[in-house]
C-alpha cells in the first residue's frame, strides 16, 4: 500500500519516512530570496543539520561564509572547488566557500589535516610500550625516544607499564640438601644441581666437604649411671681431624691428661668411624668407636661406644650421644 501512495502523492526525498540519511549526505536547501543553502546529514544518520546558508562560519571555525562578488549573494557554480581542514577532518567546499562533502578523517596522531589533506606527522610521546624490560615513549611514527619507566625488581614490561611478576631463576638455596632454584617471589622451582655424597649444599652451591680442622665434641647427657652405682662422665673434648691423606682416610687426636688419644678411621660419603685407646686417670683402659655422620660442613652427631672393664662391674659398654662442631 506504501508503493502505491508514493507513486500517487509522491515520497519525500532520502528516507525521510524513516527520519535518517547517510551521514555525512549533503544536499540543497532553500534559503529565500533565490538562496540556495546545504544541510548536512548527522554523523548518527538520525537527522539533517539546519540548512546553512552562508552567514557565517560555523562552530568548527570552517570557512563557511558565502562569497560576494559585490552585486548580491555567492551564488554556487562548482560543489568541489577546494579541500579545507577542520581540525583533523578534510572538507570540499563549493566556490562560495561552504563545505559540501566529507573527504576523510585523517588517522590521528600518525596523520594531521594540512591544507586540505592528511599528512603523515610524528607526534613525539605518541604513546608508551616495552622495550626490553623497560617502558618507553614512542612517537606517532613508532620511533623510540625516551625512558619513561625502569622495570626492576619484582616487575617486568608489559603493555605500557610495569607489571608485577614473579622472574623465573631468580636465585639458589639450598633445600633438603640440594641447590634448587627460586623465582624472584620466592618460590621454589626445580632441582639446579643434585649434591653428591661428598658434598653439602651451602650458601646455594654444592660444596665438599673438608674434616681437617679443630671440632668441639660435647656428650648429651655427658654423665651416665653404670651398674646402678658407678657414674661416669664424658667431658667436653676437642678432636683435631686430619684428612690430607686422601682416599677416604682420617686421623684424629684428642689432648687428655697431658698427652693425646689417637684415632684412625674413614670416611665415606657423609659417615665417618673413628677408634681409639686410652687409659684414664684410674688405670682403666678404654677403646673407643665412634660412628658419626655430618649433617652439614660444620657438624657431625652419632654416637661413641666406650668398651671398659670396670672392677667389680667387670666388661661393660657405655655408650655417648656425641655432637661435633666445627671451630
Amino acid at each position: 500500500m506504501l508503493g502505491v501512495f508514493c507513486a500517487l502523492a509522491g515520497c519525500p526525498d532520502g528516507d525521510a519516512l524513516s527520519g535518517s540519511c547517510l551521514p555525512n549526505e549533503s544536499k540543497e536547501c532553500p534559503c529565500g530570496d533565490g538562496v540556495v543553502g546545504f544541510q548536512v546529514c548527522d554523523v548518527d544518520g538520525l537527522g539533517w543539520s539546519a540548512c546553512d546558508c552562508g552567514q557565517g562560519p560555523d562552530a568548527t571555525g570552517a570557512p563557511d561564509a558565502a562569497i560576494s562578488d559585490g552585486s548580491g549573494p555567492c551564488v554556487q557554480t562548482d560543489r568541489w572547488a577546494g579541500k579545507v581542514c577542520v581540525e583533523d577532518t578534510v572538507f570540499w567546499v563549493d566556490n562560495c566557500g561552504v563545505k559540501t562533502e566529507l573527504v576523510k578523517e585523517c588517522d590521528a596522531p600518525v596523520e594531521a589535516c594540512q591544507d586540505g589533506d592528511c599528512e603523515v606527522v610524528c607526534a613525539s610521546k605518541a604513546y608508551r610500550a616495552c622495550h626490553g624490560d623497560d617502558v618507553w615513549w614512542f612517537d606517532a611514527c613508532e620511533n623510540k625516544e625516551e625512558l619513561f619507566k625502569t622495570c626492576d625488581g619484582n616487575t617486568a614490561c608489559s603493555g605500557d607499564d610495569c607489571v608485577e611478576v614473579c622472574r623465573p631463576n631468580a636465585s639458589t638455596e639450598c633445600y633438603n640438601g640440594n641447590v634448587w632454584a627460586y623465582d624472584s617471589c620466592g618460590d621454589r622451582s626445580f632441582v639446579q644441581t643434585q649434591c653428591d655424597d661428598t658434598q653439602f649444599c651451602a650458601n646455594g652451591a654444592c660444596v665438599k666437604m673438608v674434616l681437617s680442622g679443630n671440632w668441639n665434641v660435647v656428650a648429651n647427657p655427658s654423665s651416665k649411671v653404670v651398674g646402678g652405682f658407678a657414674t661416669l662422665t664424658y667431658g667436653d673434648s676437642l678432636l683435631t681431624l686430619d684428612d690430607t691423606a686422601g682416599g677416604g682416610v682420617v686421623s684424629g687426636t684428642i689432648p687428655f691428661l697431658g698427652s693425646t688419644i689417637d684415632y684412625t678411621g674413614t670416611v665415606t660419603g657423609k659417615i665417618m668411624t673413628l677408634s681409639g685407646q686410652y687409659t684414664d686417670n684410674t688405670g682403666t683402659t678404654h677403646d673407643e668407636l665412634w660412628d658419626v655422620t655430618f649433617t652439614d660442613i660444620n657438624t657431625f652427631e652419632g654416637i661413641i661406644s666406650d668398651d671398659v672393664n670396670l672392677q667389680i662391674l667387670g666388661p661393660t659398654q657405655v655408650v655417648w650421644n656425641i655432637t661435633g662442631t666445627r671451630q
